[in-house]
């Protein structure tokens, strides 16, 4: 089935991804598109398959034929770019996502990852954009398992074969569709990504398909009547408009808009001089040229643009013209690389499966080769940790910066996102009299470093009590539902119990959220620890500097920036703090740590030859610790129970 017109479709699907991407405007509805004609084009293998025209091996050499190749090539390049031009310190994230995009399971990484709080603090990937390639694989080798169910029902009942594979791929379709409408109002983060939930964008393109293959006199009459043509124009400007109303509203029943787009252009459109039709936009030459080079400008716009932004924050109509040609070119070069290798295969008379085999080979052998040097890098290799960065002459050892945590993460007492138990761990004297709590989520956390040498210096009893993602609130305040997960919520309830049985001497917790604001829920919270008797030390939350401190610091290096600072005044608020302390209880000892962080008119991110973040608003372990002495010279004046 060859349509010119529908190359012309892929094209738009592909410059909406990117133009999206690169200006930062959200879901374009693109992937969308490419979901829904990858179910178009997989009908006539669905078929064969099921009326036995051909076998599972056959249906799934295709892919490592037609897709595998170029996704394949494009990593191992990126993976290049990424060791000349990305910090060492994204190294071991870069190396982990190669590995799951490269053996068709970014999808599912990237669902859990979105939900691991460290590694939403990472560099932007350079192989997220793998997700829906991801996605396609794990459909196209889906689909002979309902090609065999259909086989197994049509002969139970004598049915035609090709009829039931169509009826069941309906009602699959719609169980997709009712799930993932269901999971993206329960986990939005993860449902985008669950091929689950996508299977019914594969089942629309299918079923359309079907019905053209069978000449329908439905589709006839309409079209005959003209209402085609406006069809075809309603589903061209639903598929441009569908990013920009419904951007950020993906995953769930937004995405019902741009497969339906695709849908009704499928359905309607024509190749045709004539622009009565959508049909004559999407057929033109130049359009459609552009679409058989979509799949290799989608696999390489994401990394060119990743890599760019680390070094241009700031998108302009420029760079995106910048990043779009250079993506068509590489496509071009990799689609006819691609191709020569090929007719290389076919020359030695295999033809068959020897590209297939190749594929294959070099998928156990890229994803292998990225696990083993993760793993060398992440085990301090004393080999790996002697040498430097080609360009930047960065340390290696920086590549484990994000890993620069309190000890907190490593021995399992930070409780993770899900869990509302409480989760603790004892340092200094745990006989001393003066037992101190640590509460809240990781950026009070962060201070452990500094709490762990006060303890020991001065006798006390600490404890650390913190979640990922969940400061100490209030939970039953209305307000706090932006703020607060249920497991949050009930983590706060727990941790209120404890402290109310356990009666701690002094509790350490922050006392405003992100840009200095202080919800009301953080201000009742301080108040039930004051009515107990206890004694609230309120911090300052750390400034948020609003860009990657690991990967700036070497990229600063590698192309002569001066430096990786950010203005005080841009991501501080000192009126907006003021009142916050000033509706605190008069009790509580409010410390602000910003003056030492930040004591000039810039937050720099290296002081003593040490990084400052581990990543955008976390302060490292390392850093965090030397402020111990500067932290208890703040706070030990106003503890009435320590004075001599």
């Amino acid at each position: 089935m060859r349509r010119s017109d529908i190359q012309g479709l892929r094209a738009i699907g592909a410059l909406l991804v990117a133009v999206f991407h690169i200006f930062q405007w959200g879901v374009s509805g693109g992937v969308d598109v490419f979901l829904t004609v990858s179910g178009f084009f997989l009908w006539a293998s669905a078929v064969k398959l099921v009326e036995r025209e051909e076998g599972y091996i056959t249906h799934c050499n295709k892919f490592f034929q037609r897709t595998a190749p170029q996704a394949i090539l494009v990593v191992m390049v990126v993976l290049i770019a990424a060791f000349l031009f990305i910090s060492p310190g994204e190294w071991v994230a870069v190396l982990r996502d190669a590995a799951f995009s490269v053996t068709f399971l970014q999808n599912y990484w990237l669902a859990i990852i979105g939900q691991n709080y460290l590694a939403r603090d990472e560099g932007l990937s350079l192989f997220q954009h793998y997700w829906a390639v991801s996605v396609i694989a794990q459909v196209y080798f889906l689909f002979p398992v309902l090609a065999f169910v259909a086989v197994l029902v049509a002969r139970a009942f004598a049915w035609s074969k090709t009829s039931t594979f169509t009826a069941i791929l309906a009602v699959v379709s719609l169980l997709s569709l009712s799930w993932t409408l269901f999971f993206s109002s329960w986990l939005p983060e993860v449902a985008y990504f669950d091929t689950l939930g996508r299977i019914w964008q594969f089942g629309a393109g299918a079923l359309v398909a079907s019905l053209l293959t069978q000449d329908s006199d439905l589709v006839r009459r309409i079209r005959s009547r003209g209402l085609g043509n406006v069809l075809s124009w309603v589903g061209l400007v639903a598929l441009l408009s569908c990013g920009v109303i419904l951007g950020r509203s993906f995953p769930g029943l937004a995405s019902v808009w741009p497969t339906i787009g695709a849908v009704l252009i499928l359905v309607f459109s024509i190749e045709t001089d004539h622009p009565r039709n959508a049909g004559f936009v999407l057929s033109r030459r130049w359009v459609a040229r552009f679409g058989t080079l979509s799949f290799g400008v989608y696999l390489w716009h994401w990394p060119i643009y990743a890599i760019y932004f680390r070094f241009v924050p700031e998108q302009t109509v420029l760079s995106a013209v910048y990043i779009i040609g250079l993506s068509t070119v590489l496509a071009v070069l990799s689609a006819g690389f691609t191709a020569r290798v090929g007719r290389a295969f076919d020359r030695m008379n295999l033809r068959t499966y020897g590209l297939s085999t190749a594929a294959v080979v070099s998928i156990v052998f890229v994803g292998a080769s990225c696990l083993v040097l993760e793993r060398a890098i992440r085990s301090n290799n004393p080999l790996i940790m002697t040498l430097r960065h080609p360009l930047s002459d960065m340390p290696l050892s920086l590549a484990h910066i994000r890993r620069d945590l309190p000890v907190s993460y490593d021995t399992g007492c930070h409780q993770n996102q899900t869990s509302p138990d409480l989760t603790m761990c004892s340092f200094g004297d745990t006989e001393s009299p003066t037992t101190v709590y640590l509460v809240g989520g990781s950026h009070s956390a962060q201070w452990l470093p500094a709490l762990q040498k006060i303890a020991v210096q001065e006798g006390l009893h600490l404890v650390s009590i913190t979640k990922s993602a969940c400061r100490f609130f209030d939970p039953d305040t209305s307000e706090m539902a932006e703020y607060l997960s249920e497991s949050c919520r009930n983590w706060n309830r727990n941790l209120m119990d404890f402290i109310e049985e356990t009666r701690p001497e002094i509790v350490i917790t922050l006392a405003n959220t992100v840009g200095d604001d202080a919800p009301a829920g953080i201000g009742i919270a301080i108040q039930s620890l004051v009515d107990l008797g206890t004694t609230v030390v309120a911090l300052r939350d750390t400034p948020h500097m609003g860009i990657d401190v690991p990967a700036c610091a070497t990229q600063m290096q590698l192309f002569g920036r001066p430096n990786c600072h950010v203005p005080r005044a841009e991501i501080q608020d000192d009126a907006k703090y003021a009142a916050t302390v000033s509706a605190l209880p008069a009790q509580v000892i409010s410390v602000d740590m910003n003056g030492e962080i930040c004591p000039d008119r810039h937050c720099d991110v290296l002081r003593g030859g040490m990084l400052m973040w581990r990543d955008s608003h976390h302060l490292s372990a390392t850093y965090a610790a030397t402020l111990s002495d500067s932290l208890w010279s703040r706070i030990r004046p106003q503890l009435p129970m320590l004075r001599p």
